[in-house]
């Protein structure tokens, strides 16, 4: 669920501001599409609806998964069907529609999760929703980097991982490669 719930924000949040900068979209205008972020920020508005209606009779959160899902899906395949340079309204409502589903979907996900882990449970499992071990791997294959500089600035901004041991010492490193 990580991933479904992950893909539609960085698709709005990010590539979509690539796709019309690329477009050649003006500032102005990218600022006011900045502004379809807002469900992400006011979901726990609509949150009370979704606890207390059950429109496929599944089950609150699989009925709600199912619809949200589909949504996400249906907007984002009309999302790629718009082309900024005709109708960038077009693309604008569509990439809203993306992000207020794919906020409802994170409103289950986090309900779901919240009902499924016991008490003690709650701390870790907020922690594996916003930073899974699986994000990890690529830091620590490069901590395992033997020519790694730890000057460089990526390494100044992983300090907080446990350091590894090299066959090589900081002296070791040209100074031209500082």
């Amino acid at each position: 669920m990580g991933f479904a719930s992950g893909l539609p924000i960085l698709l709005t949040l990010s590539v979509l501001q690539a796709w019309l900068t690329a477009e050649s979209v003006d500032l102005t205008t990218l600022g006011f599409i900045g502004l379809i972020a807002l469900p992400y920020s006011t979901k726990f508005l609509w949150a009370p609806f979704l606890d207390r209606f059950d429109p496929l009779q599944m089950g609150r959160r699989r009925s709600w998964l199912v619809l949200s899902q589909c949504a996400v899906a249906a907007s984002i395949l009309l999302l790629g069907l718009q082309e900024p340079e005709n109708a960038i309204a077009g693309v604008a409502i569509a990439a809203f529609l993306v992000t207020i589903f794919s906020a409802t979907q994170d409103v289950v996900i986090d309900a779901y999760r919240r009902e499924s882990l016991r008490s003690e449970e709650q701390g870790a499992g907020a922690t594996m929703a916003t930073k899974p071990p699986w994000n990890r791997s690529g830091r620590d294959l490069a901590m395992w980097t033997p020519r790694m500089d730890p000057h460089d600035p990526p390494m100044r901004m992983i300090r907080f991982l446990p350091r590894r041991r090299t066959r090589y010492s900081a002296s070791a490193i040209p100074s031209s490669a500082m």
